[in-house]
């Protein structure tokens, strides 16, 4: 395979993996669901944003409901029962927790831009746009890891963590954090080529 194959197929694999990028900012990277006593429970928690919901009726008595969004977990935006927007937010407090996902959110983005300038860099024979993408895409999982590790160590009960789930959104991540590495990975296969030698042929002098 010669190298202008290789590189389309790396550029091909880095455009996959900025996709992918792309669609682990919509698709949650964690969440749990609870039912208590006729009450369901449950939340949504992304980089950039973590989603609330409560619904049903406790015992059987008057009907309850929330769905509420935090934007970068500062800023709610939603409808809930009055009183209740800081038991239902599961980082209210927490400044630890919601430093760690903003700063995930970040290192999602500096992934996706060094992921575009991977395209271009390919041209130029320069592969370490993907290799940064990849790393910062690490960054970017550990410190959300991080972020969850911290809301659970708050509750006593050691329940909690059963019920929290990774879902689509992180796996995601990770594909597309593996997807950088290989796109890294064939562009350094990449051999230079061999200077050809130029031969020169002597005209003998003329009689």
């Amino acid at each position: 395979m010669d190298e202008k194959d290789m590189k389309n197929i790396a550029k091909i694999v880095t455009i996959i993996a900025i996709v992918l990028c792309i669609v682990s900012l919509i698709l949650p990277w964690n969440s749990f669901s609870v039912n208590l006593m006729g009450i369901n429970m449950g939340a949504d928690f992304y980089p950039w944003s973590g989603h609330v919901f409560v619904s049903g009726s406790f015992l059987g008595q008057s009907s309850t409901s929330a769905d509420i969004w935090m934007i970068l977990y500062t800023y709610t935006v939603g409808t809930a029962p009055t009183g209740s927007s800081t038991t239902t937010n599961p980082t209210a407090g927490n400044n630890t927790a919601i430093a760690l996902f903003i700063l995930s959110f970040i290192f999602v983005i500096i992934a996706l831009i060094f992921g575009l300038l991977s395209i271009r860099s390919i041209k130029q024979n320069k592969s370490m746009m993907p290799l940064i993408a990849a790393i910062v895409s690490l960054l970017a999982i550990i410190l959300f890891f991080a972020g969850i590790s911290t809301v659970l160590s708050s509750d006593t009960t050691g329940t909690a963590g059963n019920m929290f789930k990774w879902t689509y959104g992180f796996f995601t991540m990770i594909i597309t954090m593996i997807l950088f590495f290989v796109s890294f990975g064939l562009l350094k296969s990449i051999k230079p080529a061999m200077p050809t030698m130029q031969t020169t042929e002597t005209v003998p002098p003329a009689q």
